[in-house]
């Protein structure tokens, strides 16, 4: 992580302070809250969803385009709304998670020298935080089938998506995707999006590879009004 004021960040991108490092700029999982000013820009583009889904998290996505989100799925319902630059949405859905070996990623504590540009790990952490697959979609497939041979029960139902400025994406609960950000000018390198976080309607547990999806019981209300 790399501490710096909010106006900062913003001129870096603008182009009018680049740093002299080759380092990927991302401001990821900011509450929108903290930014009171500009919560009367983001208009409401979740209307539809507000009579059955309950909010939990409206957040902002802010970068320069370089920044890809590796495998991984998140359990919350998500509406995701693109403000400037473009994401290709690499997806599977969650029905065979063993396809994708589930497992949690661990945390590093990592240090950053602006100085020279460079990262440290100053140290392996227990904790974990998010869950991923440890695929690399980068990879060429032969290579990845021998390391994880069960993938190649996925890799043809994958969806490719590609979400441009004014696009809004519903992205379900537990649908595992990797995210590639692009900027729309590489000369002012920009990438911003929004994103509301509602609870999951459907609930497992995780990490588990083998445990199937089940209605969450906060929504069963709803279920029986259908």
């Amino acid at each position: 992580d790399l501490s710096m004021r909010f106006s900062e960040l913003l001129d870096r991108l603008g182009g009018r302070a680049r740093p002299a490092w080759n380092a990927t700029l991302y401001l990821e999982y900011f509450s929108l809250h903290a930014l009171a000013a500009l919560e009367g820009d983001v208009g409401s583009f979740d209307d539809f969803a507000r009579p059955a889904l309950h909010l939990e998290y409206t957040n902002v996505w802010v970068g320069d385009g370089r920044s890809l989100g590796r495998l991984h799925f998140d359990p919350y319902e998500n509406l995701l709304a693109q403000v400037v630059g473009t994401k290709h949405f690499t997806l599977f859905g969650p029905w065979r998670n063993e396809d994708l070996y589930e497992g949690h990623m661990r945390e590093a504590q990592i240090s950053f020298d602006p100085a020279t540009g460079r990262f440290s790990m100053d140290e392996l952490l227990d904790s974990t935080r998010m869950v991923m697959s440890p695929i690399d979609l980068s990879a060429p497939l032969e290579e990845t089938l021998r390391e994880y041979p069960l993938f190649g029960r996925a890799w043809p139902h994958r969806l490719l998506c590609e979400v441009r400025a004014g696009d809004v994406l519903f992205l379900p609960s537990y649908w595992w995707h990797e995210v590639q950000s692009v900027p729309d000018d590489q000369r002012v390198p920009q990438n911003v999006a929004v994103n509301r976080w509602f609870s999951p309607f459907w609930d497992k547990p995780f990490p588990c590879r083998a445990c199937r999806l089940r209605p969450s019981p906060r929504y069963h209300g709803l279920l029986e009004d259908l």
